[in-house]
């Protein structure tokens, strides 16, 4: 209630050790309590009353001079007085105003004197302050200039001075506010920068030095807080994890030696920088950014979150950040950022902007900056949207990203720019727009960018623009990338382009479009690209281009080279348009279709060559195409068709060359063709069937000065300054072929000489035109007489516009290896525009029919030798043949045989027998003759087995083959045993009975010959069908046969068999009556099958006889001989001296012959007998015989 206080004309000091401002208080009258000074202590927010000037000796900052303004020079204010009266009363107090932050902020009164509004600060000083060059001063301006009325700033260094307002600008409209002169003064000094330091040695508190390279800050953001404006902070290498906030300085922050600072955002959820309404360039220098986490709850980006300021970034590294909204490695809003020499790497977000966010007209530049690894929603590297720019450019990177939708590398939005300089974009991935998505009035520019190996999955390719976007390319290359359509550039719904200089190559679309993709009412300029090598599958259509609905493309000098489809390898057009001017479509590949118009599409092509393409162009469903100046070269199906029109189709072909001409160009019934007359040489219309002349095919396909596809001048015929067709250079001097080309000579096949033939190739001019009453065009075969060096015309063919001709000549003789009867040829063309002679060649005639090959052969044996003979030659000049053997050649012979000897019995030889006739022609082998040097069993070597064969086989084996030769021994050894008998007769009788097909059933069970006297007998349950004996003694005198089997003897061997299969079976049948003396030693018998059978040879007595043992005595055995003249049932029984049986040596029936049974002295339990006498009975059914057998022991 004391309104009569007075603070004494404003008096103000500072003190900078306690931060606290000092008053006095003049009041005088009833509140005399107030008089006195009065401290306002900052750190507390409230006033002191600190008394009597004797008090206050301590203040030595004090200082009382006409109410001088205090400068509190550590927190950068000044502190005015405000004497406010009347009904703004509310504004009376003090007031600090911040410049740092630029505003002013009211700390009330001293204490409770708020009534006291008569308080007045009187006719102040100005304040300077030395650390910041600075002065304060007020501006009491009133009348009209009251806007300039308040407190201002002057700065010595930029010699400029800055309205810092009022306390606050609400108050401006307050006309009694009056800061009485403006009273100011300047405190004390302690460190202000304008370098700021920070370590992890250092500290926070305060220090009259604190921030000095000396005396650093322990925290960065503490450093943040102490710094002014513009000033630098240096932080030591390491890692630090703070959220720094500038508070709207603009400071550097960077590292102290370039080094490794590293701000690490881990446990921090909130970015790691952040930077808001600064008014001049904030930078951070060599700094690493990383691990970041903002949570999807805050609106700020990752490692950086920027809003209404501008920051360059030097050499930062921003890595393995993450935002939960947008923007995972930086958040820009309404802000310029450039990055230098930076990388961003590895940030990511869940919605917009992986690497980089940038809205509301923010700008974004990269200047040799990698962005790479980021991934996001919509533009894994940079999203940006509001008016926003991007830049990129001095070798900048934008690689690997990803977003699941669209724009991998960039996505930019909402009538925003990219400009792209120098920059590489690859491998970056996305639904769509793989490198680059641009939608909504987006704009773009590519100069000297490489836009490769990026993939889109489900969309566009590397580039896609929709909404009624643009984009620019100059420069540029758009390489190996992949789509779902447009594997390089899409423009859909709208949007524009403009390509020049560029490259698009192997690019891929799994749909359509290879290369290029526009539709929806999208249009493009290209001028001076290449699109080279891209493809989409054998199912699908637009190898390098695709327009449809509504779409519209032109290519200007552009080349369209190597592309492939299954469909329009070149370009396909659907409801859409395309034009070609001074442009290449060549060498594309397809299995249906070089180019496709369809759907009423509409294809201009004005001086543009399609050479070498594979297929036809289809024009389909009312579509139309008009050539003019065009050429169409080796560019058409297997069916020579270039054009192919259905349904309502129309094309119109003017001053063009195409290949084919109007019989190339298929037309259905409801299609139609218009084709100016063809003229030659050319002043307008349609060219015929030429060949262009390319001279540099087929990379440029320049002509050359003579192509017929050049326009001439009417008046001057030879004049070629005017331009030619396709719009392509002249310059490659003069080139065709004007004389026959490639002039070959050959021997004319299948004849008897006399004949050559000549092939050459067309004379340019060798064109054929309908209806232009050109003279008859022929073309003439010489022959240069040898002896003389004339030339002789021989034969002539006429012209007929072909690309090749065959001419049949004669010559004087043959060429043979005596003499070659080379001869020299040269073909004359006698064409409208002139004669032309071809290069000379050489050639000859040869007979070359050569001998027919020999037919009908037939063989003669003999013992070791054959003769093979066959049909006499009919050829009349025939004169020997020459036979090989196996393949080597054996013999030459005018005779039609010749005689071989037998050198391999029973091997085979293949002979083959051509002819030579006396032109040294060599005729076809034979068909191969093959002879087996002989056969088992033919010993006649007659070629067949018979009975002769039996017959000499069996006097082999009776004279022990003496007296035949090897071929009939070896024909002898039938069954390869290695011995000529029986077995080998028998086999060849069963040869001759049919051999094994006719084979009985036989076996070779025993067989058992018996001689008693001088008869053999034959007992055998098998049937033998040959005998074969060997006798003791040569025969003499006659051996009766008592069978019906062929008997043969000779020496001491006797042959019993059977001519046919017949054979003998039995018991005890006789078979032969042998002369006295005569005994057998040996049997070999054999059955019908010539197999060889076990046999028993038994010599039986005429009479029953016991012989006397012997030894006898004997000690301990002794043999007892029987014979036996019949079959006949035995007992031998050994008896004592007392008549006991002793042992039984046998009791059974026996055959008839000599038996011999052994006793060893024993009795019928094994036990030895003692020495006696004893007796061997030996009874029969008829007789009884008894011996006497002394054992001694």
């Amino acid at each position: 209630s004391s309104y009569n206080a007075d603070f004494d004309n404003g008096t103000i000091a500072y003190d900078v050790e306690s931060d606290r401002i000092i008053v006095w208080n003049s009041e005088t009258g009833n509140n005399q309590i107030y008089f006195g000074f009065w401290s306002y202590d900052y750190n507390t927010d409230t006033w002191e009353h600190l008394g009597w000037p004797d008090d206050i000796n301590n203040y030595y900052d004090a200082e009382f001079n006409n109410g001088t303004i205090a400068y509190d020079a550590e927190s950068d204010r000044i502190i005015v007085w405000n004497s406010e009266t009347g009904s703004n009363r509310i504004y009376f107090g003090f007031w600090s105003y911040d410049y740092n932050t630029d505003t002013w902020e009211y700390i009330g009164w001293p204490d409770d004197v708020g009534s006291y509004y008569d308080a007045e600060f009187n006719n102040g000083t100005i304040a300077y302050n030395t650390h910041s060059d600075r002065i304060v001063a007020w501006n009491n301006e009133t009348g009209s200039n009251r806007i300039y009325f308040g407190f201002w700033s002057y700065d010595y260094n930029t010699d400029t001075w800055e309205y810092i307002g009022w306390p606050d600008e609400d108050i401006s409209y307050y006309n009694y506010a009056n800061f009485n002169n403006g009273t100011m003064a300047f405190g004390g000094y302690f460190y202000i920068g304008p370098d700021w330091y920070v370590s992890h040695s250092g500290n926070d508190s305060y220090g009259v030095n604190r921030g000095s390279v000396d005396d650093p800050f322990l925290t960065i953001q503490n450093a943040i807080v102490k710094a002014h404006p513009g000033d630098t902070i240096w932080i030591e290498d390491g890692e630090w994890t703070e959220n720094l906030n500038l508070n709207g300085k603009h400071l550097t922050i960077r590292s102290i030696n370039s080094g490794q600072v590293i701000l690490d955002g881990v446990g921090l959820n909130d970015a790691l920088l952040t930077i808001s309404t600064s008014q001049d360039t904030v930078k951070l220098i060599d700094l690493v950014l990383q691990n970041a986490n903002v949570p999807s709850d805050s609106s700020k980006g990752g490692a950086l979150d920027v809003r209404n300021s501008i920051l360059v970034l030097d050499n930062v590294t921003l890595q393995s950040n993450h935002s939960g909204s947008s923007g995972g490695g930086l958040y820009a809003s309404n802000s310029y950022v450039e990055f230098q020499s930076c990388l961003v790497d590895t940030n990511t977000t869940t919605t917009y902007g992986g690497g980089v966010y940038a809205d509301n007209s923010s700008t974004i530049k990269l200047v040799s900056t990698t962005l790479k690894q980021s991934d996001a929603a919509q533009g894994g590297g940079i999203y940006a949207t509001g008016s926003s720019s991007v830049t990129l450019s001095t070798s900048s990177v934008v690689t690997d990203n990803h977003s699941t939708t669209s724009g991998g590398g960039l996505s930019i939005h909402d009538n925003s720019s990219l400009a792209v300089n120098s920059t590489t974009l690859s491998d970056n991935t996305s639904g769509s727009g793989s490198a680059i998505y641009l939608s909504s009035n987006a704009t773009s520019t590519f100069v000297g960018a490489t836009i490769t190996g990026n993939t889109s999955t489900s969309g566009s390719g590397a580039i896609a623009l929709s909404d009624t976007s643009s984009v620019t390319i100059d420069s540029s290359l758009v390489t190996s990338n992949t789509g779902v359509s447009g594997g390089g550039l899409s423009l859909l719904t709208g949007s524009t382009g403009t390509i020049t200089a560029s490259q698009f190559t192997s690019n891929t679309a799994t749909s359509k479009a290879g290369a290029l993709m526009v539709s929806g009412a999208s249009t493009i300029d290209i001028d001076n690209n290449i699109f080279y090598g891209n493809t989409v599958p054998s199912t699908s259509s637009g190898g390098a281009i695709a327009v449809e609905s509504s779409g519209v493309v032109t290519l200007a000098n552009s080349k369209i080279d190597s592309n492939s489809a299954g469909y329009g390898s070149a370009f396909t057009v659907n409801n859409a348009s395309i034009s070609f001017d001074s442009s290449k479509v060549m060498r594309n590949a397809s299995q249906n279709s070089t180019a496709v118009v369809d759907s009423g599409g509409t294809t201009t092509v004005t001086a543009t060559i399609f050479y070498d393409n594979d297929q036809d162009v289809d024009v389909n469903d009312t579509s139309s195409v008009t050539l003019d100046r065009v050429i169409i070269y080796e560019s058409k199906n297997d069916s020579g068709e270039t054009f192919t029109l259905t349904n309502g189709s129309s094309i119109t072909v003017t001053s063009s060359m195409v290949q084919g001409t109007q019989g190339g160009i298929t037309t259905d019934g409801t299609s139609s063709l218009s084709w100016e007359a063809d003229h030659l040489p050319w002043y307008g219309g349609n060219l015929p069937d030429v060949d262009p002349l390319f001279c540099d095919s087929p990379s440029n396909l320049n002509i050359c000065d003579d192509s017929q596809c050049i326009i001439f001048n009417p008046n001057e015929p030879g004049d070629i300054d005017g331009f030619p067709i396709g719009g392509i250079i002249v310059g490659c001097a003069i080139c065709a072929q004007h004389e026959p080309g490639s002039l070959a000579i050959t021997d004319q096949l299948d004849d008897q000489g006399g004949y050559i033939e000549a092939r050459f190739t067309a004379s340019y001019y060798d064109t054929e035109v309908p209806e232009l009453g050109r003279e008859v065009e022929i073309y003439q075969l010489w022959r240069k007489i040898s002896s003389t060096g004339e030339w002789i015309g021989i034969a002539s063919i006429g012209a007929i516009g072909a690309e090749s001709y065959a001419m049949l000549g004669s010559t004087p003789q043959d060429s043979t290896s005596q003499d070659s009867a080379v001869f020299t040829f040269k073909v004359t063309a006698h064409m409208d525009e002139g004669t032309f002679v071809s290069s000379h060649a050489s050639g000859y005639s040869v007979d070359n029919i050569a001998p027919y090959p020999p037919s009908n052969f037939n063989t003669t044996n003999s013992s070791g030798s054959l003769i093979v003979s066959w049909d006499t030659s009919q050829d009349t000049d025939f004169h020997y043949w020459e036979v090989f053997k196996n393949g080597q050649l054996f013999s030459q012979t005018a005779e039609n045989n010749f005689e071989d000897s037998y050198e391999n019995f029973g091997g085979l030889i293949t002979y083959t027998i051509r002819g030579v006739d006396i032109h040294e022609n060599i005729g076809e082998f034979s068909e191969p003759y093959e002879v087996v040097m002989g056969q088992p069993g033919d010993l006649t070597w007659d070629g067949s087995i018979d009975v002769l064969d039996v017959l000499l086989i069996a006097d082999v084996i009776l004279n022990a083959g003496n007296g035949f030769s090897e071929a009939q021994l070896w024909a002898a050894e039938v069954n390869n045993d290695n011995l000529i008998d029986i077995i080998d007769l028998l086999h060849v009788v069963d040869m001759i009975m049919g051999g094994s097909s006719l084979r009985e059933n036989q076996t070779t069970g025993p067989v058992v010959v018996t001689q008693q006297g001088n008869i053999a007998y034959l007992s055998t349950n098998d049937k033998v069908s040959g005998l074969q004996f060997i006798m003791n003694q040569p025969i003499v005198g006659k051996v009766i046969n008592l069978t019906e089997l062929t008997l043969m003897y000779k020496n001491e061997n006797a042959l019993l068999f059977s001519e046919t299969k017949d054979g003998i079976t039995g018991d005890r049948i006789p078979i032969l009556q042998l002369p006295n003396d005569i005994k057998i030693e040996e049997v070999i018998s054999g059955n019908p099958n010539g197999e060889r059978q076990s046999v028993t040879l038994v010599q039986v007595p005429e009479i029953f006889a016991v012989h006397q043992n012997y030894p006898n005595p004997f000690n301990p055995t002794t043999t007892l001989q029987i014979d036996l003249a019949e079959k006949t049932k035995l007992s031998v029984l050994v008896y004592d001296l007392n008549g006991k049986l002793i042992y039984e040596l046998l009791n059974t029936t026996l055959e008839a012959g000599y038996h011999k049974l052994n006793w060893d002295g024993r009795n019928m339990i094994g036990t030895e007998v003692s020495s006696g006498l004893y007796f061997i009975r030996v009874i029969t059914p008829d007789q009884v015989k008894s011996i006497k057998a002394i054992l001694l022991r």
